[in-house]
């Protein structure tokens, strides 16, 4: 999939690190907006606040982008590098760079995540709002779902949202007012431009609708995407068994179970950084 070039260049990035005694490992290697990102671990921890960029692989639109750019999760933590003349990168200067957003990742720490299980399907994507809160900590540990309905200030729209708890289910409408309550923005993701399946970083989590077949009819509910270590997958799942660890195929199978009118449901939620200044 990807040309030697590319592959010689992250054993360089990997060596240069291994050299300095941080042995860094290859998580995944994907392409996203047509071009190369290399993802990484170190021992068990997949670090997802930091990624690296690469030059653009030949034949694809992206060919062009001739830099390699370290990617942090915080503002200003960016910096790329163009080839040389020799045809080289900085690969001293990129792993400098490198290890210092590692750094600060390993010294941040994710809140344990207390997961509801068995709540009804109408109700789990309030849980999953709920859930990503206390994730991006853009909600305290004593915040309760109900509370985020509770600060929605349109009587008629929390009418409805408490109406359709119990009912059908919340729409993408619903889901948002409660995203903008929690602090969080909710985005509709736009299919292949990345892996779904491949959680974003420690800033922005996936959110999907999966389905289950009972009696002979599908059951919606939606899910968050936490972590992912090879093909093991962790999510929040307040309308089954809370927190589960689930394949690749096993999630694909259950998203693509999901679909309404032959359509994948896929969000995006961040912190609402507006809201939190």
């Amino acid at each position: 999939m990807f040309p030697r070039s590319t592959r010689l260049l992250c054993d360089e990035i990997l060596a240069e690190a291994h050299a300095r005694g941080v042995q860094l490992e290859q998580e995944s290697l994907t392409l996203e907006l047509d071009l190369p990102v290399l993802r990484l671990r170190l021992a068990d921890r997949v670090l997802r606040a930091t990624r690296i960029r690469l030059p653009g692989v030949p034949g694809s639109s992206a060919y062009t982008s001739d830099v390699v750019t370290v990617h942090g999760s915080g503002f200003r933590t960016s910096k790329m590098w163009p080839r040389r003349l020799n045809g080289t990168f900085r690969v001293g200067a990129i792993v400098d760079h490198l290890l210092m957003l590692v750094a600060e990742e390993l010294g941040r720490s994710s809140p344990d995540l207390q997961i509801a299980a068995g709540v009804p399907a109408a109700a789990s994507g309030l849980h999953t709002i709920h859930a990503a809160a206390l994730r991006l900590a853009t909600g305290t540990p004593d915040m309760s779902p109900g509370s985020l309905v509770a600060l929605v200030r349109d009587e008629v729209r929390r009418a409805t949202i408490q109406a359709r708890l119990v009912r059908e289910g919340l729409r993408d409408s619903d889901l948002r007012v409660l995203s903008e309550a929690a602090g969080l923005s909710l985005y509709r993701a736009r299919l292949g431009d990345f892996d779904p399946l491949e959680p974003i970083s420690d800033r922005t989590l996936t959110m999907l609708r999966v389905g289950a077949t009972h009696a002979g009819q599908v059951q919606r509910r939606f899910v968050l995407l936490l972590d992912r270590h090879g093909d093991r997958i962790t999510i929040a799942d307040p309308s089954g068994q809370g927190l589960v660890t689930m394949t690749r195929r096993m999630l694909d199978m259950a998203w693509k179970n999901g679909t309404s009118k032959g359509a994948l449901w896929l969000g995006t939620l961040g912190r609402d950084e507006h809201a939190q200044t």
